[in-house]
C-alpha cells in the first residue's frame, strides 16, 4: 500500500496519504527479480520500536500534501516477494510487479490537477489446493484535484480495472461491468509548521480491506528537520532523512484488494476473489543526485485471509499465514 524536498507518500496498496517533506521528490520505483522465498525474519517489534523513537525526536515545518499526485512526475517499477505461508492444509505464495507513471501538475484555476497510470500484476500460486494459481491484473487512472485555502484540501476520483488475466487481455469485448470500478477520496486538513502539529480528515471509498467500502480517514501530521511523521487511520508511517539522499523510517497500513475472476475451466463462471491483510515494516530509500531514486522494504504482512473459488466451485474463505515479505524498487523523475 510506500514513500519520498520530497514527498513522503503514505500508501495501500491501494490508500495514499501524502505529505511533502524537505528535499526532492523520490518516486519510489522498483525493480528487483527475487527468486525463492522471502526474509524470514518478523519486523513488528522493530516497527513498533523505530516509529517511537522517531516520535520523540519529531517536530516539523512542511506543507501538508494529500494528494495522490503531488510527487515530481516520473516513471516507478516494484517487485515484492511474499514468503509460502500455510493456507489451512494447503500452502500460498505471493508475488506482485507494479509499474507507477506519474505525470506533471497543471493549474486548473485555484487548484492543481494531476493524474497518474498504475498498473499491478498479482500472481497467488497455490500447492494442496484444487485450483490453478492465479494471475491477477489491476490497472488504476487516479485523478486528483489540490487547493490550498484555509485548508488545504484534496479530491480524488480513481477509476479501476481489477480481473483475472484472461479478461484482462480482452478487456474491451469479454470486461463486464465487475471488472470495473470507481475509487476515490477526500480530505481536508490544516499543515504542520514548526513544533506545531498539523492534521487531515477524510472519508475514501476503495478496496484496501480485501472488500470495497466507504471508511474514515484520520491523522496527525509532523515535520521538522528530516523526520516526517503521519499518526492515524487506517496509515501509520514514519521517515527520517539520514543524509546523503538516504532516508529510513516505517509504516503500517492495510494491503488488501480485490478482483473480478472469470472460470474459463468452470465455463464461464464468475466470482470475485477478496484478499485481506495487513502490513508492517522498515522503508530505506536512497535519492540520487541525477534523479534516480532505489528503496527496499521489508516486514510482515498479518491478519490474511483469501475468500474465492477453486476449480471445483467450492468456496475458499481461509486465513493465510504470516508471512515476511521483501520489496525492492528502483524510479526516475523527469
Amino acid at each position: 500500500m510506500d514513500h519520498h524536498p520530497v514527498d513522503c507518500v503514505v500508501d495501500h496498496p491501494h490508500v495514499h496519504l501524502r505529505q511533502q517533506t524537505r528535499g526532492r521528490l523520490i518516486p519510489a520505483l522498483t525493480t528487483s527479480i527475487l527468486a525463492g522465498q522471502g526474509p524470514g525474519w518478523r519486523l513488528g517489534p522493530t516497527l513498533l520500536a523505530l516509529l517511537a523513537g522517531l516520535a520523540a525526536e519529531a517536530a516539523p515545518t512542511g506543507t501538508l500534501v494529500a494528494a495522490a499526485g503531488t510527487e515530481a512526475a516520473g516513471v516507478e517499477l516494484r517487485r515484492n516477494t511474499l514468503a509460502t505461508a500455510d493456507f489451512g492444509d494447503a500452502r500460498l505464495r505471493a508475488t506482485e510487479q507494479r509499474v507507477l507513471l506519474r505525470g506533471a501538475p497543471r493549474p486548473m484555476g485555484e487548484a492543481e490537477f494531476r493524474w497518474a497510470l498504475d498498473y499491478g500484476y498479482q500472481r497467488f500460486e497455490y500447492q494442496g489446493l484444487p485450483s490453478r494459481n492465479r494471475d491477477l491484473h489491476r490497472l488504476e487512472l487516479p485523478l486528483a484535484w489540490r487547493g490550498d485555502a484555509a485548508l488545504s484540501w484534496v479530491a480524488e476520483i480513481r477509476p479501476v480495472i481489477a480481473s483475472s488475466s484472461n479478461v484482462f487481455q480482452e478487456i474491451w469485448s469479454r470486461g463486464g461491468s465487475d471488472d470495473f470500478l470507481w475509487h476515490g477520496r477526500v480530505l481536508a486538513g490544516h499543515a504542520p509548521g514548526g513544533p506545531r502539529w498539523g492534521w487531515q480528515l477524510g472519508l475514501a471509498r476503495d478496496d484496501a480491506f480485501g472488500r470495497e467500502r466507504a471508511y474514515p480517514l484520520a491523522a496527525l501530521l509532523r515535520q521538522h528537520q528530516g523526520v516526517t511523521m503521519e499518526i492515524g487511520w487506517p496509515v501509520t508511517r514514519a521517515m527520517i532523512e539520514l543524509g546523503r539522499g538516504v532516508a529510513a523510517g516505517g509504516e503500517l497500513a492495510p494491503a488488501g484488494a480485490r478482483w473480478h475472476v472469470v472460470s474459463d475451466e468452470r465455463e464461464g463462471a464468475s466470482f470475485d476473489y477478496e484478499a485481506r491483510a495487513w502490513r508492517a515494516g522498515a522503508i530505506l530509500r536512497w535519492q540520487t543526485v541525477r534523479r534516480l531514486a532505489l528503496h527496499t522494504r521489508a516486514g510482515l504482512e498479518f491478519e490474511r485471509r483469501h475468500h474465492f473459488e477453486d476449480d471445483t466451485g467450492a468456496r475458499v474463505n481461509r486465513a493465510v499465514g504470516e508471512a515476511a515479505y521483501l520489496e525492492l524498487g528502483v524510479g526516475y523523475r523527469w
